[in-house]
C-alpha cells in the first residue's frame, strides 16, 4: 500500500528592505545623502530602487549594477519631468528652448535646481524680454535658483538658495577672436572661474584677506580662462534690465564689475568677506 504523502507550501519571503552589511548601508546611507543634496528628490528615488530590486528575482549578478543604475535614472528622469512640477509650490524657469530665459548648463535643468516662486518667473521672464530687445539674439542665461520642495532647504554649497526667491545669472564671454559665446564661458558651469580686479579697480578680495572668497579656485579649473573675455556691454544691458525690476530686493556683484559696467543703484550690497566671491556671476534676491 503506498504511502501517503503530505506537500507543505512555503511562500518565498522577500525582503521590503534588503539586508546589507553595516558598509553597504555606509555606502548607500552616503549616497542617499549626495544624491539629496544634488537634486533633492534624488536620494528618495534611490532607496525607492533599491526597495524595487530586492523584490526582483535574477539568475546572473552580471547585469545587477547596469538594472539598478538604468532603473534610477528611469524614474528619476521621469519623476523629474513629470510629478514634481505638477506637486511644487514653486515654479520651474524656461528650458532652454525658451526665446528670452534659459539655464546657462542644462545640468541645472536636470538637478532640479532651477524653481523659483511664480513672481520670481514673472520678473526674471519681463527682464530677459527687456534685455531681447536690445540684443535680439542673446538670452538671460540662469545657474542656481531653488529646489522644488520646501523654503528651507538650500542647495549646496549655496547656503541661502531655498525660498525659490534668489537666481544666480551667467555673465556673457567673448571668444578669443571678439566674437559672441552663447551659454559659454571659462567655466563649463557658470562658477568658479572670476573675473578678478584689473589693476586701478577696487580690490575687494585684497581688502578681505582672501578669507573664503578663495575657496572656488580649486574647484573649477581655469585653464580656458585666456581663451575669453568679458563681454562688458552685454553684460551691463543684462545687469540694467534687472534693476528696472521693482521686485529685487538686492544684488550681489563684486565692486569693481559694478565700476567696470557702469552699473549703480542702491540694492547692490557687499555679501562680506566670510562668504564667497561675486565676480563669477551676479546673485538676485528678489522681495
Amino acid at each position: 500500500m503506498a504511502e501517503d504523502i503530505t506537500y507543505t507550501y512555503r511562500p518565498i519571503k522577500r525582503q521590503l528592505i534588503p539586508k546589507m552589511t553595516w558598509k553597504g548601508f555606509l555606502i548607500h546611507g552616503l549616497i542617499f545623502l549626495f544624491l539629496t543634496a544634488l537634486s533633492q528628490i534624488g536620494g528618495f528615488i534611490w532607496v525607492f530602487t533599491m526597495v524595487l530590486w530586492s523584490t526582483i528575482r535574477y539568475r546572473s549578478k552580471f547585469w545587477i549594477p547596469f538594472g539598478k543604475i538604468s532603473t534610477f535614472l528611469f524614474f528619476y528622469l521621469l519623476i523629474s519631468w513629470t510629478i514634481v512640477p505638477a506637486i511644487s509650490g514653486k515654479v520651474p524657469l524656461p528650458k532652454s528652448t525658451h526665446k528670452t530665459l534659459a539655464p546657462f548648463n542644462q545640468i541645472t535643468v536636470i538637478l532640479n535646481r532651477h524653481y523659483v516662486q511664480p513672481e520670481v518667473y514673472d520678473a526674471l521672464i519681463s527682464a530677459s524680454e527687456s534685455f531681447k530687445s536690445e540684443y535680439p539674439k542673446s538670452k538671460i542665461f540662469y545657474l542656481d535658483a531653488s529646489f522644488p520642495f520646501t523654503n528651507w532647504f538650500p542647495i549646496p554649497p549655496h547656503v541661502t538658495h531655498g525660498n525659490g526667491k534668489k537666481v544666480d545669472l551667467a555673465f556673457y564671454f567673448l571668444n578669443e577672436e571678439g566674437n559672441y559665446v552663447k551659454a559659454e564661458g571659462p567655466s563649463a558651469v557658470g562658477y568658479g572661474v572670476m573675473e578678478g580686479p584689473l589693476p586701478g579697480e577696487f580690490d575687494q578680495i585684497s581688502a578681505c584677506n582672501r578669507t573664503l572668497y578663495s575657496y572656488p579656485d580649486f574647484l573649477v579649473p581655469d585653464w580656458k580662462k585666456d581663451q575669453y573675455s568679458l563681454d562688458v556691454p552685454r553684460t551691463k544691458a543684462m545687469v540694467e534690465s534687472l534693476i528696472q525690476e521693482a521686485s529685487i530686493e538686492r544684488f550681489f556683484l563684486e565692486q569693481h564689475l559694478q565700476d567696470r559696467l557702469d552699473v549703480q543703484d542702491p540694492r547692490f550690497r557687499f555679501q562680506g568677506c566670510k562668504s564667497v566671491r561675486h565676480d563669477d556671476h551676479i546673485h538676485v534676491d528678489f522681495k
